[in-house]
Parts: structure tokens; sequence; C-alpha cells
């Protein structure tokens, strides 16, 4: 069932692939937020748009999803015309609590709210033992995304980002948008698909990408029985074909390496006060990659996703984002420059 809201943003120049949630977030200091909209493709999209003017979601929600929310979205310059909205109702909820030393926890959220003293939302009873709807695989073949769930206005897009979707999905999808000549096509696989089981279709996804996202512990995870420095592992993802990786490493910024002439960097983190972490590495990827569909240079890219996770963890929530200045993200890109470290071989 496609959706009905009629989209005035057709120039679909970033099209974001990834879930839409409704979430629960207890930040370490101050209220709960309670059935706001999130999920890592809205994340990502906020992250882009901070840079852009053209972002575009690519997902699938469930009839009990709130669609007015997809209203929103529009008036705040993220088109949804690619959001279907499915005749069936579909889990979307998902919760996070953090402690003062920014641990998260998605598990047992009833716990979290007594210990706070705080009322417990009913639509988290399905999720007292700790299953969301990021981690319900009964949910995949509800939100897979098929060629012929893209508008046709869509199918022209400069750049696809890919946010921990199916890795089966973002194989079919950077293909069909690769052939389409989109220039920037990036990937951010689930965690639980960074694993050597997966490797083969991780390699087949890293030839069909531009820009590769992941983490020190999913190389790990992925390599696992490859005993080597992080960066040397990540090398090998670009030998894999993807001319970018970006590697996260949590609170300490990110490693970037560039395959054509093999230099590494260190991106160092913004330095802000985090209030919030949830959805700030989704907000990385938009960032990315919309630095580099506008610059094509990998260090400028890496900046631009830095100052969208910065911006992210300023408060709770992809519309918080969404509200902050324009004028705020060209500051944090300027303080940033100076700070990035390029990394020797040696090192």
């Amino acid at each position: 069932m496609k959706n009905n809201n009629s989209s005035k943003l057709t120039d679909h120049k970033i099209v974001i692939a990834g879930q839409l949630q409704q979430e629960y977030i207890l930040p370490p200091a101050g209220n709960a937020h309670n059935n706001i909209p999130g999920g890592m493709g809205l994340y990502a999209a906020a992250g882009a748009k901070i840079w852009v003017d053209s972002v575009s979601l690519l997902a699938k929600v469930g009839e009990n999803y709130p669609t007015e929310w997809l209203a929103e979205f529009e008036q705040f310059g993220i088109a949804t015309s690619g959001v279907q909205v499915m005749p069936q109702s579909i889990e979307s909820v998902s919760f996070y609590a953090y402690d003062q030393n920014l641990r998260g926890s998605s598990k047992h959220p009833a716990t979290h709210y007594l210990q706070r003293g705080l009322p417990f939302p009913k639509d988290l009873l399905t999720l007292s033992s700790g299953i969301s709807a990021s981690q319900n695989r009964s949910q995949e073949n509800d939100l897979t995304l098929r060629l012929a769930d893209i508008p046709s206005g869509m199918k022209n897009a400069k750049a696809l980002l890919m946010v921990e979707i199916a890795l089966s999905n973002q194989l079919q999808l950077s293909t069909f948008f690769s052939a389409n000549h989109a220039n920037t096509i990036s990937c951010a696989p689930k965690p639980a698909e960074m694993a050597n089981g997966f490797s083969k279709n991780i390699q087949l996804l890293a030839n069909n990408c531009r820009i590769f996202f992941t983490s020190e512990q999913m190389l790990r995870n992925l390599f696992w029985d490859q005993h080597e420095s992080i960066l040397n592992l990540a090398a090998k993802i670009t030998h894999m074909g993807a001319e970018m990786v970006v590697v996260s490493r949590g609170f300490r910024g990110s490693y970037v390496l560039e395959k054509h002439t093999k230099q590494k960097w260190h991106i160092p983190p913004f330095g802000n006060k985090i209030v919030d972490p949830t959805g700030s590495m989704a907000a990385n990827y938009g960032g990315v990659t919309a630095g580099y569909y506008l610059t094509l240079d990998p260090v400028e890219a890496a900046l631009y996703g830095c100052v969208s996770e910065s911006i992210c963890c300023d408060g709770s929530g992809p519309m918080f984002m969404l509200q902050s200045l324009p004028e705020l993200g060209l500051h944090r890109l300027r303080q940033m420059r100076g700070k990035i470290k390029k990394i020797k071989d040696s090192e």
C-alpha cells in the first residue's frame, strides 16, 4: 500500500533507506522522551539534512505507525513519498536507557522506569523482555524494500545511504542505484551481519559501495581469526572494493581510510557535552554521505559526519536535529578543521 502523502519534495538527491521507529528514550539526565519519531533511517536523514536541501526516505512502516509524523517530516524538508504504509501492524517500538557514564541498555524497560520513579508507558509492555523492533527478525520480510517499492522519481537519485537494513536488501538496492548512475552509494551493515559467516556478501556489498561504515568491534567480528590492527582490518574492506571506509571508535571519534591514496586519518569527536547518544552514529553516516556528495573529499566528508553526530548528541531524537540552526553546522565544521590527524603507515 503506497503512502498517500503527495510530497512536493521531488528532487531526490540523497535517498536514505532504513527503519523508522517509535522511540522511548531515558537519557542520562532529564525527562523521558516517550513515543517520539526515531529509527536509524530518520537519524541518518536528519544528519544529511543539516547539509543538503533534498533528502528522501525509503522505508516501510505498519498501519500502526503514527502516519501524521510523515507530514511533519515533510515540513522539515524530508520527502516521504518513498515510505510505504503496509496494511498490517508491524512492531516499530524501540527503547533506550543510559546511565551517567553513557552506558546504554535496550532491555527491561520497566526496571529503568521504576528506578527513576517514572510512569511506565503501556506501549513498552511487549518490550519487557528486551525484544525491540530492530531485533525482531520475524519482521524482516514485512520491512524488506523491493525495487518495485521505489518511486519512479527516486530512481535517478544522486546518492544512496543504506542504514542497518538486511544485507541481502542492501546488495539489491546498491546494485540497482549504481546501475542508475548514483555516484555516492554508502552502506552501514547490521552489526549481526558483520560476522565471518556473511563475509562473501560483505565483500559483494563493499564492491558495490563507495563508502562503507563499520566499527572496531564489527571488524573484529568479521575478521575474527585475524589478529591485526584495526587499520589493517579496515584496509581489507578497501581491498574488497569500497573507496572509503569509516570506522567508528565510539566516543573516541573515527578512522577514515581512502582506497586509492591509501591514506588514513583520525577524526576526533567534536567534544561537546553528550545529552543523548541515541542515533548519533546514524546521524554521522548521513552527514558523511552528504559531505561526500557535496565535496568528493573523504576527509571533508568525515568532518561533516562528525558535526552531524555532535548535533544529534545535543538533544534527543531526529526532530531535535532538524530544528537546529543552519549556522550551527557551519560553525562547528570550521572548528573541526585543523583537528584532523593524518596517520602514518608506521602507526
